[in-house]
């Protein structure tokens, strides 16, 4: 088998444009974005994926049951609710979901059918243990016979109805960062390779694999590929549970069909699927093998797909022969049906009969999946009668896509040869974890860099947007410029040339704390929720995210001033001293470094770019106001508002390295130049500044103020890495309050 790998990852390194891949490397490097593989390195990729026992995949699934799920929320009817007391709380509670029971077993397809506003997604929240610590939430869930733990959260994949995918990337590059997070840290980069490709060819994602999310024209990843592709990111790691909200909305007919499919082929090799449903057709209704019906947060029906027309009918409810069986099923959830057969208030009598109905008990007791149940026994029986449901080829519309291949459902989307990461068991260290009962499956250090990497990419991305990069060159190189030839060789000798000197010092402090501040807010909220969803999912830690995004951003924060100074330090004649220009560069380079950190602290407190954005601007105002340029001699009681501003610091130290305090000049010392003083005095820089009304800023080596920035940079930092892991719970609320 080491020959078979090895000769693999010498086709894929041979490969034209192909990117090296060293088989056994623990560490996995970045796949480089390249051409179309040559056919048959997807076909050695496939060969070797289809040799399960020889790469030790083993397929373990998992069971999930539900008991008695309930959850309410604070009623707003009553504007007096508020005030009474706790004991009496319940009376103004709205119970949005009650008394659901269910489960799912190894080789079973459960959809979740219901009118809109009915609980469908708030069941899955509560599966994937999203609500475990909501004091709104009871009930009982237990995956195959244990409680959810923190490690379990890996071990289920959620799909979510929206679509959170990290920008800039490519599908393919998406795909491969997933498996490389999300996999354990010792899985070789060719299994990574098998995954990846083995997703793309299953989800019909291989002709859209070298577009980049984000962008808009004729290479823009369509909607429906997105959605696949999201699916993929959680069949990356074959999660023994899949949880799916509304995998085929948006999609077309053809292109639902063939996701359907998929999960039941997913399904069939020994994993368990719950999926919510709106709409699916015949077609895709008969590859469900268990059906949960909702209405308005009650269950009317949970077992077998095959046993609800017999329930309904033995109940007094009976299809209609031009009705399909998915149609009929959402009439009667629906709170006014389309089909005049079924009255007003049937969701109410079919409520009654379900919770007491003795029919129902036995049909549920029959689906409630056993814990004891083996993945070999349940492929075996979904194998029986399942495998050959829904085969066959399909007739593909255009929403599916160009290049899309009509093929053989089964040979495509044969998920049996494919393991859960290395074989870890339930509970134990994640997916594929080995049972090591570790939160994380790979370290601090190799999510750092995994991360570092995927940054990059994405500014690589950024950086090819040849209009965005010319806009930004431009604006820097006139506000480089435009100074320089305002200020162009002010004559340091004289009281005039050194309040001109001040006022550039000014502007420079003023102009390098604004705009890093400004551009500096939208770091996080840019990827706020592609972050969530994924520390959701228990991929990595957030300080390795914040610890490589503000370390990709360093160039960004640093190039821009050392430009800036170099054009501008020589143009307008400031202290010619080497030694003071290099000064004049490390302090702007600093307050730009001190103004970014407080825009990332601002960016992460609030939920808007334009809140966010507005608030930096006003907060930098306010803070060059009380630098006492601007304002000469405030009032004592507010003058010490000074010292909270890092203007303030950044002021004091460019005055330092450009003024000495000692230097003199013979000229006029007074802040004017009128007829009336015109003799020449022997004037220091200080006692110009001085009567210039800057109080002398001059005295100190300014150490104190270095120390006090580097201070206010670090505090700042860490504010916003705190912000960041509160407003992640915050978020969450947020997110699962709306399902």
């Amino acid at each position: 088998m080491e020959k078979d790998m090895h000769e693999v990852s010498n086709l894929i390194t041979d490969g034209e444009g192909g990117a090296k891949v060293v088989a056994g490397r623990k560490a996995p490097t970045v796949i480089a974005q390249t051409e179309r593989r040559d056919r048959k390195v997807v076909a050695a990729v496939k060969a070797l994926a289809s040799q399960p026992s020889q790469r030790g995949f083993v397929a373990e699934g998992m069971s999930v049951t539900w008991t008695r799920l309930q959850y309410s929320v604070p009623s707003t009817n009553s504007k007096w609710c508020c005030l009474r007391a706790e004991d009496d709380a319940t009376i103004y509670r709205k119970k949005v979901m009650m008394n659901v029971t269910g489960g799912v077993a190894p080789g079973n397809l459960l959809a979740v059918m219901g009118p809109e506003g009915s609980g469908k997604s708030l069941l899955l929240h509560m599966l994937a243990g999203r609500l475990q610590d909501d004091p709104n939430f009871r009930g009982s869930i237990e995956f195959s016979g244990k409680p959810f733990g923190a490690t379990l959260r890996r071990e289920i994949g959620f799909v979510e109805n929206d679509v959170d995918l990290q920008a800039n990337l490519t599908v393919k590059e998406t795909l491969m960062f997933a498996a490389m997070l999300r996999l354990p840290e010792g899985t070789e980069e060719i299994d990574q390779i098998v995954r990846v490709e083995h997703v793309l060819d299953s989800l019909e994602l291989t002709h859209c694999a070298d577009k980049v999310i984000g962008r808009t024209g004729r290479n823009a990843v369509l909607y429906n590929e997105l959605r696949r592709l999201a699916i993929g990111v959680q069949m990356i790691v074959n999660p023994p549970l899949l949880l799916l909200d509304e995998p085929t909305s948006g999609l077309d007919g053809a292109m639902a069909l063939r996701i359907t499919r998929a999960l039941h082929s997913y399904a069939l090799a020994g994993r368990s699927v719950v999926a919510t449903m709106k709409q699916p057709s015949a077609k895709m209704f008969s590859l469900f093998t268990h059906l949960l019906l909702i209405t308005d947060g009650n269950p009317i029906f949970f077992g077998a797909a095959g046993a609800a027309l017999p329930y309904f009918d033995s109940i007094g409810y009976t299809m209609g022969a031009d009705t399909s069986a998915a149609e009929f099923f959402l009439d009667l959830t629906a709170p006014e049906a389309a089909d005049a057969s079924i009255h007003f208030g049937t969701s109410t009598n079919l409520i009654r009969l379900w919770a007491t109905g003795d029919a129902a008990r036995e049909i549920e007791r029959a689906a409630m999946p056993s814990t004891a149940a083996t993945v070999s026994q349940a492929s075996a029986k979904s194998g029986e009668g399942g495998e050959g449901q829904g085969n066959g080829d399909v007739e593909v519309g255009e929403g599916v896509g160009e290049g899309t291949r009509v093929r053989d459902v089964d040979a495509s989307m044969d998920w049996r040869g494919v393991s859960g990461g290395g074989g870890g068991g339930i509970g134990g260290g994640g997916r594929g974890g080995g049972g090591s009962g570790k939160r994380w499956v790979t370290s601090w250090g190799l999510q750092f860099r995994v991360l570092a990497q995927r940054h990059l990419l994405s500014y690589r991305v950024v950086n090819q947007d040849w209009i965005f990069v010319a806009v930004v060159a431009v604006s820097l190189l006139v506000c480089t410029l435009l100074p320089g030839c305002l200020w162009y060789k002010r004559d340091p000798t004289t009281a005039e040339g050194i309040r001109d000197m001040a006022g550039l010092i000014f502007f420079s402090q003023f102009f390098w704390g604004l705009i890093p501040m400004l551009t500096s807010v939208i770091t996080f909220l840019e990827d706020r929720k592609s972050v969530q969803k994924e520390q959701e999912d228990g991929v990595y830690h957030i300080s390795a995210y914040y610890a490589a995004r503000t370390l990709l951003s360093l160039p960004y924060e640093i190039l821009p001033p050392v430009f800036y100074s170099c054009i501008v330090y020589w143009m307008t004649g400031l202290n010619p001293s080497g030694g003071r220009f290099v000064l004049f560069t490390l302090v702007l380079v600093l307050d730009t470094m001190v103004a970014s950190s407080i825009g990332m602290a601002v960016g992460t407190a609030t939920s808007t770019v334009k809140q966010a954005i507005s608030i930096a601007a006003i907060l930098q105002l306010l803070s060059v106001m009380v630098v006492h340029f601007l304002s000469l001699n405030p009032p004592a009681w507010v003058g010490w508002t000074q010292y909270l501003s890092f203007s303030t610091y950044v002021n004091k130290l460019l005055m330092r390295i450009n003024f000495d305090s000692a230097e003199s000049f013979t000229g006029n010392c007074s802040a004017s130049n009128t007829s009336s003083s015109t003799a020449a005095n022997t004037c220091s820089c200080a006692a110009t500044l001085e009567l210039s009304g800057l109080r002398n800023p001059l005295p100190g080596s300014g150490w104190l103020e270095a120390c006090i920035l580097v201070a206010m940079l670090i505090f700042f930092r860490l504010l916003a890495l705190l912000i960041v892991k509160l407003r992640l719970q915050s978020w969450r609320w947020h997110r699962n309050g709306r399902t």
